[in-house]
């Protein structure tokens, strides 16, 4: 389990009665950032009646999109997560090597937030998926996010560049082996994902 993302943290908004629950490399930055309002800290886990006195949303991901994303983070995020530093990856030099062994790592248990499952965000302490009135995909971010703060949001902090991404994406579907593996750890990230894809359309 992550250390550096405590299960059950949601912002309030009490101006919109709005439970928001951060998941780690879902626009979660990009919410604290451009959120025109001050918002308090709270958890679910240990105060469940914020999930009933407010509306409950949240943000989700591509699962191998976000996998991709939380490791680039991973790299340059030893600042607030020094377990990465106890790893023998984070030592190899080159690409894919490095990768291959950040993979290797995560099999062995989830030692940063930007990797661990997002359900695990978004459950309770007996990992019940929680009451969540709005699910927003990431890509809908920007117009979903620009509603509930009624100004304009055009662009996501903290963004990965796509083409940093395509190479480990293209590497990866280059071997099936390697893609059933991750999609083996994030299996219940991915049912629940394809379902709200599913309800999209």
């Amino acid at each position: 389990m992550a250390y550096n993302h405590d299960k059950g943290l949601c912002y309030i908004l009490k101006e919109k009665k709005v439970c928001f629950i951060p998941v780690p490399k879902n626009s979660s930055t990009t919410f604290r950032k451009e959120c025109p309002w001050v918002y308090e800290s709270e958890n679910f886990v240990q105060n469940p009646s914020v999930l009933q006195e407010n509306k409950v949303v949240t943000i989700i991901r591509e699962p191998l999109d976000r996998f991709i994303s939380g490791y680039l983070e991973i790299l340059i995020r030893t600042h607030d997560c020094p377990k990465t530093l106890e790893k023998d990856f984070y030592y190899i030099k080159s690409e894919p090597q490095r990768f291959l062994g950040f993979i290797k790592e995560i099999h062995k248990g989830f030692f940063d937030a930007h990797a661990e499952p997002q359900l695990f965000y978004l459950t309770d302490e007996n990992n019940k998926i929680i009451k969540l009135d709005e699910i927003w995909l990431l890509k809908n971010t920007n117009e979903k996010m620009s509603r509930l703060f009624e100004k304009q949001i055009t662009k996501k902090t903290n963004y990965k560049p796509i083409d940093d991404k395509k190479n480990y994406k293209d590497f990866l579907n280059s071997d099936p082996r390697l893609v059933g593996l991750i999609e083996n750890l994030y299996k219940q990230d991915i049912q629940f994902y394809n379902k709200q894809i599913e309800k999209e359309k």
